[in-house]
């Protein structure tokens, strides 16, 4: 994760839950928000995507796709 975020010009910041993140897009202070973040999960984690997911990301108009999860 350090190499991955040093690449992007980052660096990697750990919460108060000790869960470290390698930010590439903070969410700004305004409502509709993105972020992208990187982080470390074990293997076969659970998606969290939610059922309107989708659909509220459409609304966006980004003209991106949302990412999947990235697997080795």
């Amino acid at each position: 994760m350090h190499q991955l975020a040093a690449a992007r010009g980052g660096d990697v910041e750990v919460d108060e839950n000790r869960i470290p993140r390698s930010w590439v897009l903070r969410r700004g202070d305004s409502y509709p928000v993105r972020e992208w973040f990187d982080v470390v999960a074990p293997t076969m984690a659970r998606d969290k995507v939610r059922p309107g997911f989708a659909g509220a990301w459409r609304t966006l108009g980004l003209g991106t796709e949302q990412l999947s999860m990235a697997w080795p």
